[in-house]
């Protein structure tokens, strides 16, 4: 059966379309590091899906991508807030449940959010940060950026 041409705005350009949905899901978190806590859900679970795109267009293989977060601690906790935020349950014995907390700081006289996993605590928007780097420099290395 043909492939139908893409005809909706939010898969307009394939795998490029969830890529730069991240990257603005990134952007608004980083405007006002306070922001609503669900852009933060937003962002880890763009994040992830980003595998299912590369996919689903036929771009990189399955068990690439799944060796590619597998072998990176930045990409597990990616998967592990995206699966944690969006499905409330885990299964398997991939995922670990995360949690996210707002922490204030007296020294510096502001709050951020952190996600806590296995007792590692990382600051969300610098783990967002080292997400988009991630994924940079695997899509860079097979030449799709």
């Amino acid at each position: 059966m043909p492939k139908l041409p893409r005809q909706s705005l939010h898969d307009i350009k394939g795998w490029r379309t969830q890529y730069e949905r991240m990257l603005r899901w990134y952007l608004r978190i980083c405007a006002d590091e306070m922001s609503d806590v669900d852009f933060l859900f937003a962002f880890f679970q763009n994040c992830y899906v980003l595998k299912d795109w590369l996919v689903n267009d036929d771009v990189i293989g399955k068990s690439d991508l799944e060796q590619f977060i597998k072998n990176s601690p930045v990409m597990r906790k990616c998967q592990d807030a995206c699966n944690g935020t969006k499905h409330g349950q885990l299964r398997g014995d991939t995922s670990r449940y995360p949690s996210i907390r707002r922490e204030w700081s007296s020294s510096e006289q502001k709050s951020k959010y952190c996600l806590i996993i296995d007792f590692e605590k990382d600051d969300a928007v610098a783990l967002a940060r080292e997400c988009i780097s991630e994924w940079d420099q695997f899509l860079k290395l097979r030449k799709l950026l």
